[in-house]
């Protein structure tokens, strides 16, 4: 399966798989998994474990989180500041952060100081990431219809923001290239494909 035909669930399901850092309140030997060793557990003292076995420790009560570096207000305002300097381009994010927030704030909000705040600033990332994004994507597909490329390239693109737009850019890519070969493309119905299929896949 390619990384860019899956679901919201399927992307949770592999960041899930991202090591974490978590408390134990218990003790226990080293656990053999397929996905690798981990532990040994020893009370309050900290362990990597696949996000996954954190959460189900956490379900548990046998642990508390700590949360990544990058889930703190201070570090977020930084990004949110980073992305509204840069005006025509996307900056790089840690890989699959918006399922990883989803994932810790539901199951794990009460060990992540100021949730509240992340959540609000990494919501204007987001959008405005989003605004950007669509700018950058009609400026492609632009470009991609005057023949000065022929690919769609946009660096800093984060897992969730390729699976949420790959096929409705690929199908105005598509639509952009049989119009061109039969000459029927007008200057300015450039961007319309894209308009039109995103809006179609907003949910």
């Amino acid at each position: 399966m390619e990384t860019a035909d899956l679901t919201k669930a399927e992307r949770e399901f592999f960041s899930e798989n991202n090591l974490f850092t978590i408390i134990p309140n218990f003790q226990e030997e080293k656990v053999h998994l397929i996905s690798g060793d981990f532990g040994p557990f020893r009370p309050n003292k900290p362990v990597e474990v696949p996000l996954w076995l954190a959460m189900y420790l956490k379900k548990k009560g046998k642990c508390r989180i700590v949360p990544p570096p990058w889930m703190e207000l201070n570090y977020l305002r930084d990004r949110l500041n980073l992305e509204l300097a840069e005006k025509t381009a996307l900056s790089a994010l840690p890989p699959h952060f918006k399922d990883v927030f989803n994932i810790i704030s539901t199951y794990a909000s009460e060990d992540v100081p100021n949730i509240a705040g992340i959540q609000s600033v990494l919501e204007h990332i987001l959008k405005l990431r989003a605004d950007k994004l669509k700018q950058l994507v009609n400026s492609s597909l632009d470009d991609l219809s005057k023949g000065k490329t022929k690919f769609i390239r946009i660096p800093n693109l984060n897992e969730c923001e390729v699976d949420e737009r790959k096929k409705a850019m690929e199908l105005a890519a598509n639509m952009i290239d049989t119009l061109h070969t039969k000459g029927m493309l007008a200057q300015d119905d450039i961007a319309n494909p894209f308009s039109q299929t995103q809006n179609s896949t907003q949910h």
